[in-house]
């Protein structure tokens, strides 16, 4: 059976005469800047002396035709297209602020994001919003100007006002608001501003933290194929706002009919890019099915595994529950810790730690773990069994889970934490969880569940990634994690955003380690959640020149795609629009779509377990090699990064982001809330965030 794929763009036609604009040399009421890059190009007709005066940027009304602006017609026909963007990006904005129920505002990239009321999941204490985004772009997949319709899911509207909340909750908590059919930054609003609102007819969008201090449960139940979803939301939009004469003036689409894939664009992994290397060279390709019965390709090499329990005094015979599953298994899919992960260990009871306070364990746990006597000729495992759950809504509360682990990880003790709550409401079904800590707990102790079946090319491959602390408004990072071309983990680095020189000096000391242990490698490739800047890649490139390593340098910045963005559907798989794993899509210049799933055939056959994850999207560069590459390298660097995803060690399921990025963005996730502020030398070596 064929992929029948399609973008989730629809095409339009370039203005067939010049539109007439508005412009100023000084700002006016209700004009927007246009700064150097994208004047019109006949800019001079109407401001002759622009380039004399050094004017860096013009005002435009665009089509208003305001007192103190001057007109000037425009062609738009296949010209000036970061000015024509930004017009029809306008026009947008204004036509769905003019329709009655739709709220208006921007995306993070400052393109039009529509909120249309999703009736059918309103609940007694908030409205849903379905929004969607519309973006602009230019012969990208096409020979014509196209729009992308991407569905950015929803946000909740609490029903009470702003004030009637204000009297239950604080101010702090309350991000975001909905006001005349707008959505303002509550926190940021001005004194002028907040003077003109009337905040009894404004709404709080409920976030977390918000809806658990009202105590609304804002859970949704919906599909669990989100290429379902995504594409019924999108239909319906287009027909119910987009199918109508007053749109269709404004942007003259071809048709309602989203644009087909041209199979040129299509290409496909290699089948060989499925196979793992498990216990005895045996070769499989999905870790949820052959681990269990293949084995692990390498046990751990750690001395006398000693295994202890952290937990509450009260939580004793669950406790105990626990360590019977792991001596001798639960149900019909976990045989028990050594069976299930070849890890042979034992029991020290006399180093149980048992606490008093729920609330804050942190205190007792550090100073029973600096009266315990610990031989470091044995490898200790702390399974801490947690009161606190790692998403508790407390920020202080939560702090314990993070410090606890900082408090093992100095100590040189291997952490496994548990929830409590989940472990007791299932200790009787635990086994698929007990099978995935399992298979993380063999890594952090250094044993290698399988590895990539690859050729012996000597790649070095370097993954920075990054999480952003929303508590904090701060990005971490975490660099350099090495790999060789079988992904072996070598070591990794951990700084802030802001450290772009410790970024640099970091994926430097990897590639020089590198070299000096395994000779010069066959290329470098640096995976990065970002478009790499100049100031970044520098150093980098004098480091390799001043090693002589005469080999190509290529950067791979990968995104998810959750929402805002393009994808594709295939209308050609049992009505489940996800499309093959492996199949990559060029989406412009060495652009592309990966999925990677685990439909691996056109069978109906797909746990619904497994999920519907979206495709990522890369964009390949090589700063010193550019004319080298050719489209089988490219290839060969998808191939490489898809390889990469198999290599998750912290659950059996298939994962569609590459552990280059995955493993850095937990350890940013992590490591800021450590009172030290940085992970101990030895951990940097280890997968301890697993």
């Amino acid at each position: 059976m064929s992929q029948q794929l399609y973008f989730n763009l629809l095409t339009f036609d370039w203005p067939q005469k010049p539109i007439t604009l508005y412009f100023s040399l000084e700002q006016i009421r209700g004009s927007v800047s246009v700064y150097k890059s994208n004047h019109p190009n006949n800019i001079n007709e109407i401001f002759p002396n622009l380039g004399n005066e050094g004017i860096e940027k013009i005002y435009t009304t665009f089509d208003k035709n305001v007192e103190g602006t001057t007109p000037l017609e425009i062609d738009f026909n296949d010209k000036n297209v970061f000015f024509y963007k930004d017009f029809l990006n306008y026009k947008l904005y204004h036509y769905f602020k003019s329709i009655t129920g739709v709220v208006v505002t921007r995306n993070f990239i400052k393109e039009p994001q529509i909120w249309i009321i999703n009736k059918n999941e309103e609940k007694k204490d908030f409205w849903v919003f379905n929004k969607f985004s519309l973006k602009i772009q230019f012969s990208k997949v096409s020979k014509f100007p196209e729009l992308v319709i991407a569905y950015d899911d929803t946000s909740k509207m609490c029903k009470k006002s702003v004030i009637k909340v204000l009297e239950d909750v604080p101010a702090t908590y309350i991000k975001k608001i909905i006001n005349n059919k707008s959505v303002l930054n509550y926190q940021k609003i001005d004194a002028e501003l907040k003077t003109s609102l009337d905040l009894e007819k404004s709404w709080p969008i409920l976030n977390r933290e918000l809806a658990s201090k009202l105590n609304i449960d804002v859970e949704v139940e919906r599909t669990k194929n989100r290429y379902i979803r995504y594409k019924t939301a999108i239909d319906e939009f287009v027909q119910t706002y987009l199918n109508n004469v007053d749109f269709k003036t404004l942007i003259p689409l071809h048709s309602l009919n989203y644009l087909p894939v041209e199979e040129t664009r299509i290409l496909y992994v290699d089948r060989s890019c499925n196979d793992l290397v498990f216990k005895g060279g045996e070769i499989g390709f999905t870790p949820k099915l052959d681990f269990p019965t293949k084995g692990a390709l390498v046990t751990s090499p750690k001395p006398n595994i000693t295994i202890f329990y952290i937990y509450h005094e009260s939580h004793a015979d669950v406790c105990k529950e626990l360590h019977n599953h792991l001596q001798k298994g639960t149900g019909t899919y976990y045989k028990g810790l050594y069976k299930f992960a070849n890890i042979e260990f034992h029991t020290d009871m006399s180093l149980a730690i048992k606490y008093k306070d729920e609330n804050n364990p942190l205190p007792e746990i550090i100073e029973k773990l600096n009266n315990s006597n610990f031989n470091y000729e044995n490898t200790y495992v702390a399974f801490y069994i947690s009161p606190i759950a790692k998403f508790d809504e407390d920020k202080t509360r939560k702090k314990v889970y993070y410090r606890v682990k900082e408090e093992l990880l100095k100590r040189r003790i291997i952490s496994q934490v548990i929830d409590f709550d989940k472990l007791k409401s299932k200790i009787n079904n635990y086994q698929f969880e007990l099978n995935n800590i399992s298979l993380a707990l063999l890594a952090k102790l250094e044993g290698k569940p399988w590895q990539l079946s690859t050729s012996s090319n000597k790649d070095l491959i370097i993954g920075v990634g990054a999480f952003k602390n929303v508590d904090e408004n701060t990005n971490y990072v975490a660099s350099a994690f090495s790999f060789n071309n079988s992904g072996s983990f070598k070591k990794f680095e951990y700084f802030t955003k802001s450290d772009t020189n410790l970024l640099a000096g970091s994926i430097c000391d990897a590639i020089h380690q590198y070299a000096n242990l395994e000779e010069n490698p066959t290329k470098v490739v640096i995976h990065f959640y970002k478009e790499m800047s100049d100031k970044e890649l520098k150093p980098i490139i004098q480091k390799m020149n001043r090693l002589n390593l005469d080999c190509p340098l290529y950067i791979i910045n990968i995104n998810k795609t959750n929402s805002e963005d393009l994808i594709a559907f295939d209308n050609n798989w049992y009505n489940r629009l996800m499309p093959k794993s492996g199949t990559i899509i060029n989406i412009g210049k060495k652009e592309y779509l990966l999925f990677n799933n685990t439909r691996y055939n056109d069978s109906e056959k797909h746990s619904e377990q497994e999920g519907y994850p979206f495709p990522i999207k890369l964009k390949i560069s090589s700063p010193n090699n550019e004319e080298d590459l050719d489209n089988f390298e490219i290839k060969k660097l998808i191939e490489q990064v898809y390889q990469f995803s198999r290599l998750y060690w912290k659950s059996l399921r298939q994962q569609n982001v590459p552990i280059t990025i995955k493993y850095p963005e937990m350890v940013a996730e992590i490591a800021p809330h450590f009172e030290s502020g940085n992970i101990p030398p030895h951990g940097k070596e280890i997968l301890w965030f697993l």
